[in-house]
């Protein structure tokens, strides 16, 4: 049976390119991190997401790029809890996604995305530089 940690990462990362294309818009940059009245926006929109992954949703503009931020380093968390362990918690996707996307984020990967290198990602890898044509 595949990992399910490995799943909500796949996920996530797929959840990521649609919004991409959807709300063609970029990552922030990754030398500052959003101020707390806009993070506590971010969050309540990543509430609604949790809620329904597959909705389209359009949050205003400047929250976008920061709900594209939580959804990869969440993806990369994923992965990590993936190599510690093949036990998937006793919860639903909708309650460990709102955990990720919400008290994960402000709890550990918010202070992370700022000691990413330039135009990569929590695992070193590229994240796309522009808006997919």
């Amino acid at each position: 049976m595949e990992n399910q940690w490995l799943l909500i990462a796949e996920w996530l990362d797929l959840i990521a390119a649609k919004k991409i294309l959807e709300w063609k818009c970029e990552f922030p940059p990754d030398d500052v991190l959003p101020s707390d009245k806009l993070d506590k926006c971010v969050s309540a929109w990543c509430k609604i997401m949790a809620r329904n992954m597959t909705a389209s949703i359009y949050p205003p503009e400047e929250v976008r790029p920061w709900i594209l931020a939580r959804l990869v380093s969440c993806s990369f968390k994923a992965k990590q809890e993936a190599e510690g362990s093949n036990s998937w918690p006793d919860v639903t996707k909708k309650t460990i996604l709102k955990a990720m996307l919400v008290d994960q984020w402000n709890n550990e990967l918010k202070q992370k995305w700022i000691l990413t290198p330039e135009g990569g990602s929590l695992d070193g890898e590229r994240r796309p530089a522009q808006t997919p044509q």
